[in-house]
């Protein structure tokens, strides 16, 4: 009984191994696509600043220079 203890010893270390190494990969992967989404959101983002920015930026200057009011 003794004499079989390093082997399932041996045997549990690489199931664990197997199991982890697949958790790491499932792990990373989920990274990368949350990661190749993230730019496609960010300039969406931008540009929507940008479009109300300038928007109250001319709203800004048209009150200054020409006297209107909405």
């Amino acid at each position: 009984m003794l004499a079989n203890a390093p082997a399932k010893i041996r045997h549990r270390n690489n199931v664990f191994a197997q199991k982890t190494r697949g958790h790491a990969r499932a792990e990373k992967q989920a990274e990368q696509e949350a990661e190749s989404q993230a730019p496609r959101f960010r300039g969406l983002i931008m540009f929507l600043l940008i479009v109300v920015c300038g928007s109250v930026f001319a709203e800004i200057m048209s009150r200054l220079f020409l006297g209107r009011s909405l």
